[in-house]
């Protein structure tokens, strides 16, 4: 009987184990390698040694900028979370609107270009940004929406400085979404401009 407990012990602390080192690697951005490819692409090893030693998340960096969908913009930095964020600012001419802009989990501003440009033929300016770990702001930490809802709340406040007349709508996708939401503050400080 004890030997069951032994190996039900063992197994329960392995099994922690793996999922620790698997949350740990999902919020932790790398400075190099390729990203972990999904699991239908990987052979029965490689889900092992995935499973055992967690996935790699390296920064994203833009793939793309503005200027290659034809609009003109001026990058902008402000203090973050982690360190400085990056953003894009496109004006939109005689513009009464801000719209800001925020990327998913893995992602980076570039991966919002299409947005931005609608928002932009509808006569809305734009401000993208980067959370820490991706594109080209600092950080290696990703916190699902957690501390990002800060650097949301930076970036409302960078562009009430900088454009106070614009009235600002926020947009997110996954991630972005909800670093939005996080924090109550944000979204009554949005409701009251």
């Amino acid at each position: 009987m004890q030997w069951y407990i032994l190996c039900g012990c063992v197994v329960l602390i392995g099994v922690n184990w793996m999922a620790w080192k698997q949350a740990g690697s999902m919020v932790r951005v790398s400075s190099a390698g390729n990203r972990t490819a999904k699991p239908e692409h990987l052979s029965k090893i490689q889900k092992i040694w995935v499973l055992l030693k967690g996935v790699n998340l390296p920064r994203r960096a833009n793939e793309t900028v503005p200027s290659d969908v034809d609009l003109n913009y001026q990058t902008h930095t402000f203090s973050g979370s982690q360190g400085s964020l990056e953003a894009w600012h496109i004006p939109a001419r005689n513009s009464a609107r801000l719209a800001l802009l925020f990327h998913g989990y893995a992602r980076n501003k570039s991966t919002l270009l299409a947005e931005a440009k609608l928002f932009h033929q509808m006569g809305v300016s734009c401000l993208l940004v980067d959370f820490p770990g991706s594109g080209a702001s600092q950080g290696n930490k990703v916190t699902l929406g957690m501390q990002e809802a800060h650097d949301v709340m930076q970036a409302v406040n960078y562009a009430r400085q900088h454009w106070p007349d614009q009235e600002q709508i926020l947009f997110g996708h996954s991630m972005g979404a909800v670093a939005m939401l996080r924090d109550r503050k944000s979204t009554r400080l949005n409701s009251s401009h």
